[in-house]
């Protein structure tokens, strides 16, 4: 279920946005029915949830550890959000010419969401952190926010707070110097992630096929979609297509 988030600034409802991926997540897709939300504390990017600060004063080391903690516990579902199709993300995902990238919409990326756990999300800001100062009224507002140095991704962003309002998780603890609770998973024992479920017909309006691919990949795609009982209009991408013989 989507909730409108209260700092995040969403794409209009029918801008585009692509969610790249290698061969195993699309097939891990149309197995789930669901969207595999990643815990940001496994994301690459160490910062996640990190920018901004906090309106309780508490120590470095406190606010290293709440930081931690949220980290444990938020799942993430990045997208990019682009009228076009982006070079640098199909030169990240594509993998030996066997990347996919499902094109939706905002509204209808948000509306396909038929799993009761809370999420929210809209548009990351890209900030330079030593300018940065914000007083966040939410848990999920300081994984809206990233470097400068990520900007290429324009990222649209998905967030599912675990432990929160009927979340997943039911792990509990609180973090030593705030008044209050907050939840959180053990590093050694929180999950690598959560399956989301989501409409995929009303989800997917396209899926691109990798423009380095062979001919037999965008076949096998095809196949593959209708053996789950989907009929999703598979293309390749002509991105790198010669000029005179399109």
């Amino acid at each position: 279920m989507f909730e409108t988030g209260d700092n995040a600034a969403e794409p209009d409802h029918g801008d585009l946005v692509w969610r790249y991926m290698d061969l195993g997540r699309f097939v891990s897709l149309l197995d789930q029915s669901a969207v595999f939300f990643a815990q940001a504390a496994r994301m690459v990017d160490k910062w996640e949830g990190s920018l901004g600060s906090f309106s309780i004063p508490m120590s470095d080391e406190t606010r290293r550890q709440t930081q931690l903690a949220n980290q444990q516990t938020t799942y993430l579902s990045c997208w990019h959000a682009s009228e076009n199709e982006s070079a640098a993300m199909w030169d990240i995902y594509q993998r030996e010419g066997r990347g996919i990238a499902i094109q939706t919409t905002w509204g209808d990326l948000i509306s396909s969401i038929t799993s009761a756990w809370p999420i929210s999300g809209g548009l990351v800001q890209y900030v330079d952190p030593s300018e940065i100062a914000i007083l966040h009224s939410t848990l999920q507002s300081p994984f809206m926010l990233k470097r400068k140095s990520f900007e290429h991704e324009r990222e649209a962003r998905l967030v599912l707070w675990g432990n929160g309002c009927g979340g997943p998780d039911e792990r509990r603890g609180i973090v030593p110097g705030i008044e209050g609770e907050i939840f959180y998973s053990d590093a050694s024992t929180g999950r690598p992630g959560h399956y989301v479920g989501f409409d995929l017909n009303r989800l997917v309006n396209r899926v691109y096929v990798s423009p380095a691919s062979p001919g037999w990949v965008e076949q096998t795609i095809v196949r593959l979609v209708q053996r789950f009982g989907y009929e999703f209009q598979v293309v390749k991408s002509d991105l790198y297509s010669d000029p005179f013989l399109r």
